[in-house]
């Protein structure tokens, strides 16, 4: 379909000329450009789309309400995110898992985590389900809230719902946050030995902050060394706990190993750069960049090659 197509490439303004043709506009044409005007951040026009929707006598699916609620971010929000979750409730939608999970997370962007229990509360219990849980999790671990945090973990286990990958993630996250370095061990053996769940690169990348958040450089160094990945985000991670903690010497080894993962990691080069020029080594600091230009000039030949 042309108008799903023009919203995947992100052309709003083409997206919007097909839609405006359409003479019988269904549900799934109006959930498109809600959806289109809701990811590139239109979040009246969104919500004025899903009023006159309405209008033209179409009901919203879950899908539909779902896109919605995803554009609702930020506190200021969070009145005209009540009132939206009210006109779901109207609607009947708030039972559908889907849209009451969504509620939740958006409740938890908008900074309101007492609306997010309370929905989470009110859910059938058939409903509370890995997804639920795992939401109200991870929104209380972004707002910084560990103590909650790991109660709603702990209750979710009790609740007989094993946790999944991502709210281990919010979990580490929020550990670290936290300082709780001793509570890692515990969390990645239950991962792995009672949930059965390969770490990846997101829980790998939590020990290093944490480890490089209270400062221990030399076990979130050998940490990465030992592990059975090879990716630059984590070398990067140890970067920015070097550049924290002023370790130029070791910020020069690590660097190179992000270096060498990936060469064309622009941000990377830059913070390198940073690091050596607060410390007064300034031209070895401008060495970097020049090697940074360097390597953007190649490849911006090798694209004009092929291009």
């Amino acid at each position: 379909m042309i108008l799903q197509a023009y919203r995947k490439l992100g052309q709003l303004d083409l997206a919007c000329a097909v839609f405006a043709g359409i003479c019988n506009r269904d549900l799934f044409s109006w959930t498109i450009m809600i959806a289109a005007f809701a990811r590139d951040g239109h979040f009246s026009e969104a919500l004025l789309l899903f009023r006159r929707m309405e209008l033209d006598g179409i009901k919203p699916s879950p899908v539909t309400c779902v896109t919605v609620l995803a554009s609702f971010t930020g506190p200021r929000l969070l009145p005209q995110a009540r009132k939206f979750h009210a006109r779901i409730e109207a609607l009947g939608l708030e039972s559908n898992v889907i849209v009451g999970t969504a509620v939740i997370t958006m409740y938890g962007k908008c900074g309101s985590l007492t609306d997010s229990r309370l929905v989470f509360e009110r859910m059938p219990q058939k409903n509370l389900n890995v997804i639920s849980w795992t939401s109200l999790v991870s929104a209380h671990a972004q707002a910084g809230d560990l103590e909650m945090t790991l109660s709603l973990f702990a209750g979710m286990q009790l609740d007989g719902v094993a946790p999944d990958s991502i709210a281990f993630v919010s979990v580490l996250s929020s550990c670290s946050h936290g300082g709780l370095l001793e509570s890692f061990p515990v969390l990645l053996r239950c991962m792995v030995e009672d949930c059965e769940i390969l770490p990846r690169v997101e829980h790998y990348g939590c020990v290093v902050d944490a480890l490089g958040r209270c400062g221990k450089l030399d076990e979130a160094e050998r940490f990465v060394e030992e592990l059975p990945v090879r990716v630059a985000v984590l070398w990067i991670a140890l970067l920015a706990a070097c550049s924290t903690h002023k370790d130029v010497r070791r910020a020069r080894r690590v660097a190179e190993r992000a270096f060498a993962l990936e060469p064309r990691h622009w941000s990377t080069y830059v913070m390198f750069a940073n690091i050596l020029g607060e410390a007064g080594e300034r031209d070895e600091s401008a060495a970097i960049k020049q090697r940074m230009e360097e390597l953007k000039a190649r490849s911006q030949e090798k694209g004009a090659h092929i291009s």
